[in-house]
C-alpha cells in the first residue's frame, strides 16, 4: 500500500500500532529525496514499511565516506551481554557517534520524525559494508530473554529493548544483499513480490537494497512489552557487489549506560545530597537521564513522585 501522503503513514503508525511507548505529539517528515520519495506498507507480520528515498544520494555518500576510515570487523552481542566475533555476522562496521555532524544530525531528526521515538532512545548509527559472499544470518534485533534482561539490569544499560530498527540502504547491490523475513507476510504479495529473489530471500518477504531506500520494522508487538516473532530476519548473502548500509537501532526508553557505582535512590527518594541543589539549577530538565525516570537519582526533589506517608 502506497501512501502518497506522510501524515497518513503518520498517523496510521504512531497512532494505532505504537501505544504504549512514550513519544511526543505527531509531525510530519521530509524524506531525502525530495522527487522520488514514498511511503510503502510492505506487511503487517511484522510492522514493516519501506520508506522510499528516505535518504538522498549525497547523503548516502557522506555517510559511507564518513565510515570508511573506521570500518573493523563486525560484532554480535554473546550470551554473557558482551561483544564478540561470531561467524553468524561477517560484515565490516563502524559506530558513528550521535550528533557527530550537522549532516548525521539532520538523518538522525529524520529517523526521530519518521520512527517518531526520540533521538535520545536511539543507538549510534552503524554503518556496514558486505562484499560478496558476506551476510547476517537470520537473528531477532533483540533477546528478551529472562538471562538478558537481568545482565542489562546489572550492567546499567538503560533504555529496555528496542523496539524499532530503521535499516538504510546507501548503495545499489548488484545481485543479494537482501533483508529477508522468512516468516514475513505481504500485505499483497502479487503487487508487491519483486522477484528474482537469492536463495536466503525467497522465504517470506524481502526487501532489495536500493540505494536511498529505508526499511523501518517494529522487533516489539503493540503493547512495547513482547517479542515479534515474524520480525526475525537476515541480512542474506551479497552475490554481485558491494553492499553499504547504516542501521539505527530505537529503544523503548532513553538509551544509555548508567554508572552502576552510582546507584538510583530506592523507592520515592534522592540518593545524592546535591539533589535539592541540582533541582533548583534545572537539573531535573537538562539531566533527566540521571535525575528522573525508574533509575533516577533525584525523583523526590524532582517531584517525579510522592513519598508514602
Amino acid at each position: 500500500m502506497r501512501f502518497a501522503c506522510l501524515s497518513a503513514l503518520l498517523k496510521a503508525l504512531l497512532l494505532l500500532w505504537l501505544p504504549g511507548l512514550g513519544r511526543s505529539q505527531p509531525y510530519a517528515f521530509t524524506l531525502g529525496n525530495k522527487t522520488h520519495g514514498w511511503v510503502e506498507r510492505l506487511s503487517l507480520q511484522p510492522r514493516a514499511f519501506l520508506l522510499h528515498g528516505f535518504l538522498s544520494t549525497d547523503e548516502a555518500d557522506y555517510i559511507i565516506q564518513t565510515a570508511l576510515p573506521e570500518l573493523q570487523r563486525s560484532e554480535v552481542v554473546g550470551p554473557d551481554g558482551k561483544e564478540m566475533l561470531d561467524d553468524i555476522r561477517t560484515s565490516l562496521g563502524a559506530f558513528l557517534l550521535k550528533d557527530r555532524d550537522p549532516v548525521l544530525k539532520v538523518i538522525e531528526d529524520r529517523v526521530a520524525a519518521a520512527t517518531h521515538l526520540p533521538n535520545a532512545n536511539h543507538e549510534d548509527l552503524q554503518v556496514l559494508r558486505y562484499e560478496k559472499g558476506q551476510t547476517y544470518r537470520d537473528h531477532y534485533d533483540i533477546n528478551d530473554s529472562p538471562e538478558r534482561l537481568a545482565q542489562m539490569k546489572a550492567s546499567g544499560q538503560l533504555g529496555g529493548m528496542r523496539s524499532a530498527t530503521l535499516l538504510m540502504y546507501l548503495s545499489d547491490v548488484q545481485e543479494g544483499g537482501e533483508t529477508a523475513f522468512p516468516y514475513g507476510r505481504w500485505i499483497d504479495a502479487g503487487k508487491q513480490a519483486s522477484p528474482p529473489y537469492s536463495e536466503c530471500a525467497a522465504r517470506g518477504t524481502a526487501v532489495k537494497p536500493r540505494k536511498g531506500d529505508a526499511v523501518l520494522f517494529f522487533s516489539l508487538k503493540p503493547d512495547g512489552k513482547k517479542k515479534d516473532i515474524y520480525s526475525f530476519h537476515a541480512g542474506c548473502p551479497v552475490i554481485r557487489g558491494v553492499k553499504f548500509s547504516a542501521t539505527k537501532w530505537i529503544h523503548v526508553e532513553e538509551f544509555g549506560q548508567a554508572d552502576v557505582s552510582d546507584p538510583p535512590a530506592e523507592g520515592c527518594a534522592d540518593s545524592r545530597p546535591e539533589c535539592k541543589t541540582w533541582a533548583a539549577d534545572g537539573e531535573c530538565e537538562r539531566n533527566k537521564g540521571y535525575m528522573v525516570g525508574p533509575r533516577g537519582h533525584c525523583r523526590l526533589s524532582c517531584g517525579e513522585c510522592q513519598p508514602e506517608p
